[in-house]
């Protein structure tokens, strides 16, 4: 399983943040933002593009939120933490 937001940003061990993914796609990710992740490596990893959207819809989904709000929600707690150490 897999923090979405890891812990380190905020996130919580809770269903509305674990994914279950492959370990190795897991260290691979390790504590960044999944957006970037998928960005940076999801064509090399192999990771369908409508797997990964049909994940994401289900995450938004389990938070309430839509899947641009959730979207933006990620972003946040990687951004609150990145402006905390400035």
């Amino acid at each position: 399983m897999d923090h979405v937001i890891p812990l380190k940003y905020g996130g919580r061990t809770a269903i509305g943040n674990m994914i279950p993914i492959a370990r190795w796609l897991n260290a691979s990710k390790g504590n960044t933002n999944i957006f970037d992740w998928f960005r940076d490596n999801g064509e090399r990893l192999g990771i369908h593009r409508v797997k990964f959207a049909h994940m994401i819809g289900l995450l938004a989904l389990v938070n309430e939120m839509s899947a641009a709000e959730y979207v933006e929600y990620v972003y946040l707690h990687f951004n609150v933490d990145e402006a905390a150490n400035e």
